[in-house]
């Protein structure tokens, strides 16, 4: 899309922005002795002249003390005053803004580290409370750094780990003035503001929490006590510096054992931003949750995901308002014009892309940064009775362009093109086993012979142009309206396991979107179990290589394994063999018909259509259900990751459970071979399956604006493409559907 807000002046404190693209902290250690260097003067010219209009430094420490990173810069004497300025002044010649972040480390520092150690002081926290699952990379009183790590989780496993307990500092304000006297020498280094870092897991956050804050004096016990901390070192950098003062926070917690029950994480948060709002700051930035962060001590997440901009947004009414944290320069465009945020901080593109701002702004692509050779996803793979080139394998997608539930030309010509691009598995979009209603609008079927000649005619086409081709089958259950068109024309109830609505769908294809009601328990589920038997001698018909069932996302069989939708107290419910009953009948007769080629995908983590179970019961749920599939003897399973953008949030609470679903339930699987899904990168499925721990890869979003993404992975060629998230979905006026579907260039591949 044009970029027209990104790039509109911003007036922040006393400055003024050219544009509303920051460069977020970037933790990279590159500071000698904590002193910056030129070849840190070099990096942040680099950005000042590739034209952020804030560039925020790396953490800087306000006084000497241990990390758990090496060559962390500091702020805390003269000769890092000198340094910094010199720092400043060449990004000032270069047109550029620059903003210095403080931060104290807190309990993440660890006694036997040099630094610590030359400090004379010990380790303070809010706190004697230690950091579980804590990382350090820096063996006992040595500088040196684990060298040479192959991948982020396997340098995650190979540095020292040290547990320690800290020592609950006596008098805070000692601390608070530490950070006045660096707000001060930020100042005088010709900063043009200083940001108080109050996220991943840093000393302020750990007053914020529960978890780290467990004092009984002023400093603890409720949101007021633990946000006094931050609000009083604010105070501090406001009088050093005046009112070019902001704050960084991630709400939703997870990074270095943070985190709080949701009622505590938004009673918190809504404090500490509206009394720091209150008190004049240039701007305010939220960090949205990332799972990739979130350690998971004992296999549970620490972090609670929920919707932070929308929770926190309310209480911001004076500062500019930032956003971090996975954002796109779509989304950032987007948000700004609905006066949801008034600019955004970029963190990981700034770092392959010095030049970051200029390429958005004259829409030249984001070339990635130079990627691992990709091996292990492009080995042949045994699957049933067929055999992949490849293991990199095209999810469904939910695209909405069949007319009136038939396949279409275009349809066609979208498959194909995917084919050409090298996928070693297209799985369709989930297909209707009956006429019914869905949320969603031009969903296709596969109930009749009209169907089946329909789809007959796209899997022919793949198959000439060397690709293989599954169905996925569905049934919406509780998900369809008894408004919808559709349903209606079934002349059927609303079906589901039990009579439990589900809250917070939105329907697509019914006026105003549709009014709550509660479904119809199915009396007897072998009914619809008979329309997947249906449906699949149809696909076979049709000339699929295979079957794919669609138990997740909170349709039919997703419900019937969940205890949220599923009450029954016959044998389709209860326990989890029982619940567990329908989703595995429906295999059964999908084998008898379609032999080995038959598949099954979960999402464990719920969430989708207002489904989650507590930990305890979605482990003994999906390791049973899993286990129990595989001994069918599935040709693959699908473990699809828990996304938070896609949780539904009730009442301010998130309804998936988010786990380590791979870790969970990849020994309950024998047989079968293993995907995985949602959020998975191409470099992390190479080190995955090289691994052993998955046989294949499912993308999804990264098959839409790129038709030829295998071919590009192949041969290491950008993926560049901007996805059109105005035409994802089909949409009222069919003479477009082809805008965001078809029209996708792929790349140009010399011979």
């Amino acid at each position: 899309m044009p970029y027209t807000t990104l790039f509109q002046p911003l007036e922040v404190g006393d400055i003024t922005l050219k544009n509303r693209i920051g460069m977020s902290a970037l933790t990279r250690d590159r500071a000698k002795g904590s002193y910056p260097t030129d070849l840190m003067k070099e990096y942040y010219v680099q950005r000042a002249v590739g034209g952020a209009g804030l560039i925020v430094t790396e953490e800087i420490l306000v006084s000497r003390q241990g990390t758990p990173w090496l060559h962390v810069p500091g702020l805390w004497d003269d000769q890092h005053v000198d340094a910094w300025k010199n720092i400043t002044d060449a990004v000032h010649e270069a047109g550029g803004k620059i903003y210095a972040q403080l931060a104290h480390a807190g309990r993440l520092s660890h006694p036997d580290d040099l630094n610590q150690k030359l400090s004379g002081s010990p380790v303070y926290a809010p706190s004697a409370i230690p950091t579980k699952g804590m990382l350090y990379r820096r063996a006992p009183g040595q500088p040196a750094p684990i060298v040479k790590p192959l991948s982020f989780k396997r340098r995650l496993a190979a540095h020292f780990h040290f547990c320690h307990k800290p020592t609950a500092i006596g008098v805070p304000r000692i601390l608070v003035e530490q950070f006045r006297r660096a707000a001060f020498n930020a100042k005088k280094a010709g900063f043009d503001g200083v940001e108080l870092h109050g996220a991943g897991g840093l000393l302020v956050a750990q007053f914020l929490d529960l978890g780290s804050n467990q004092r009984t004096d002023e400093w603890g016990g409720s949101p007021e006590n633990r946000a006094r901390f931050g609000l009083e070192v604010l105070g501090a950098m406001i009088e050093a510096f005046g009112h070019n003062v902001a704050l960084k926070v991630n709400p939703s917690g997870g990074p270095n054992d943070m985190g709080m029950p949701i009622r505590d994480t938004l009673d918190t948060f809504s404090y500490f931003l509206s009394e720091a709002d209150k008190l004049g700051l240039s701007y305010i930035t939220i960090t949205r949750y990332n799972p990739l962060y979130d350690p998971m001590p004992d296999g549970v997440p620490r972090g609670t995901p929920h919707n932070e901009l929308e929770a926190y947004r309310p209480f911001i009414k004076r500062s500019r308002l930032f956003i971090n944290g996975g954002v796109t320069p779509d989304e950032g465009e987007l948000f700004i014009s609905q006066g949801k945020v008034d600019g955004v901080f970029f963190g990981l593109a700034w770092i392959s892309h010095p030049d970051f701002a200029i390429r958005v702004k004259h829409g030249l692509p984001l070339d990635a940064p130079p990627r691992m050779p990709f091996d292990a996803l492009f080995r042949p793979l045994s699957l049933g009775s067929i055999t992949l080139k490849n293991r990199v394998g095209m999810s469904a997608l939910t695209r909405n362009r069949a007319k009136n539930s038939y396949p279409t030309e275009l349809m066609k010509e979208y498959y194909v093109q995917r084919a050409i691009g090298g996928a070693g598995l297209i799985v369709t979009e989930g297909n209707l086993v009956s006429l019914h209603g869905a949320p969603f609008l031009h969903l296709p079927g596969i109930w009749d012979d009209r169907h089946v000649s329909a789809w007959k005619n796209i899997t022919d086409a793949v198959h000439s142009f060397g690709g293989k081709i599954y169905i996925q089958v569905a049934h919406v259950g509780r998900m369809s309206h008894p408004d919808d068109p559709n349903q209606k024309l079934s002349g059927l109830p609303v079906y589901a396991p039990s009579a439990i609505p589900a809250r917070g769908l939105k329907y697509r294809n019914i006026e105003r979107g549709g009014s709550d009601f509660v479904p119809t328990a199915i009396e007897d589920p072998r009914l619809i179990i008979e329309q997947f038997r249906h449906a699949t001698l149809n696909a076979k018909k049709a000339g699929f290589d295979g079957v794919e069932l669609h138990a997740c996302n909170g349709m039919l069989v997703h419900q019937f394994l969940d205890l949220s939708c599923n009450q029954r107290n016959d044998e389709w419910g209860g326990s989890p063999e029982n619940r567990s009953r329908f989703g595995l009948e429906i295999l059964k007769v999908m084998i008898e018909i379609f032999g080995p080629d038959v598949a099954v995908k979960v999402t464990p983590a719920g969430g989708q259509a207002d489904t989650g179970m507590p930990l305890k019961d979605t482990l003994e749920t999906y390791s049973y259900f899993l286990s129990e599939a595989d001994k069918l003897g599935v040709s693959y399973i699908v473990i699809s990751r828990h996304n938070p953008k896609h949780d539904t949030v009730i009442d301010g609470v998130p309804r998936g459970t988010p786990h380590d679903e791979l870790g969970s339930y990849r020994p309950h699987i024998k047989n079968a071979k293993v995907f995985l899904n949602t959020g998975v990168t191409p470099d992390e499925a190479e080190q995955l399956i090289s691994e052993g721990k998955i046989d294949g890869a499912f993308f999804g979003s990264l098959w839409i604006p790129h038709p030829d993404l295998a071919k590009r992975l192949e041969h290491g060629l950008p993926l560049d493409n901007t996805l059109d998230m105005a035409h994802l979905y089909g949409g009222p006026d069919e003479a477009n559907w082809h805008v965001g579907y078809t029209d996708y260039p792929s790349a140009v591949y010399s011979e």
